[in-house]
């Protein structure tokens, strides 16, 4: 699989898309008065249920008209990235039985905080706000560790997980003709699956989530992506919009070759030489 250095990421970057943050001790405290329990903090809003839950776990689910949960539950990943001599970064997720906070669980989260290590002893402190209805997500590196190289701040968003329930699902049907009929029913339902870009200085994108992303990465090539609108036929109701603040940066990582709907990832990262004091946010609607 080739692997696009600016705008696809590393190979690193890929292996994210997996079970989330390393280890399964709960170690963040449990706001026991929320509507939902399992959960260190939760915003419950018209349209979405945003939650941190006790192992530092980030999630995201939409919600229909009735306030049901609508389409898959979708995570986001608090990273430590290492940029190595070469240039090439190597992603590091947070251990859960790291994790610590001075603030109280809140059922209703307006503002928190939570502190974790990576594998290598590089700590972060990751800060989390909502308010009218956006979600700000960011962090600072409080430690090295292990490392003598950069580091900095990071989230990632797997979002072919949007498409994990009907993906299993074709892939357990035995039948050849069952499971190709099923794969061109998959591919008509999805076919008008977007992401739209809005790139530094003003010029906008749309593509389909069935294309793959070399024509992509030749057109926002050398360009920062401050924008990114997702739309899915599996959240007939829902849009999904993120928005890198100044001194921050969104990339797009995908497997080349491969349709986007089946590897993209929203990443985000700051930049800790503009952004010493990890102020910068990304900022999450569900609109």
């Amino acid at each position: 699989m080739k692997i696009h250095k600016r705008h696809v990421g590393m190979v690193a970057w890929l292996l994210i898309a997996g079970p989330g943050l390393k280890t399964a001790n709960a170690q963040l405290p449990m706001a026991k008065d929320a509507p939902e329990l399992g959960y260190f903090a939760l915003l419950m809003e018209k349209k979405l249920k945003f939650g941190i839950n006790t192992e530092g776990g980030i999630e995201i689910q939409p919600l229909n008209r009735e306030k049901n949960a609508e389409g898959e539950l979708l995570k986001i990943e608090p990273l430590i990235v290492e940029t190595l001599p070469g240039g090439s970064e190597v992603p590091r997720m947070l251990v859960a039985n790291t994790l610590e906070t001075k603030e109280a669980p809140a059922a209703r989260l307006t503002r928190t905080s939570f502190r974790g290590k990576a594998d290598n002893d590089a700590a972060m402190e990751v800060s989390v706000e909502a308010s009218r209805g956006v979600i700000f997500l960011g962090g600072r590196i409080l430690e090295k560790g292990q490392s003598i190289n950069p580091q900095h701040v990071g989230f990632a968003i797997p979002m072919h997980h949007v498409y994990t329930g009907d993906t299993n699902r074709i892939a357990e049907i035995e039948n050849a003709e069952e499971k190709e009929e099923e794969q061109k029913a998959f591919m008509k339902k999805t076919r008008n699956d977007s992401i739209s870009l809005r790139l530094a200085g003003g010029k906008r994108l749309k593509y389909k989530m069935q294309e793959p992303i070399e024509p992509l990465n030749e057109k926002i090539k050398g360009v920062a992506i401050e924008q990114v609108e997702l739309e899915y036929a599996a959240y007939p109701d829902h849009k999904f919009l993120f928005t890198a603040a100044p001194n921050s940066e969104i990339a797009l990582v995908a497997g080349n070759g491969s349709p986007l709907h089946t590897a993209l990832s929203i990443h985000w990262k700051a930049n800790p030489e503009k952004d010493p004091e990890g102020k910068a946010r990304l900022a999450l609607q569900v609109k």
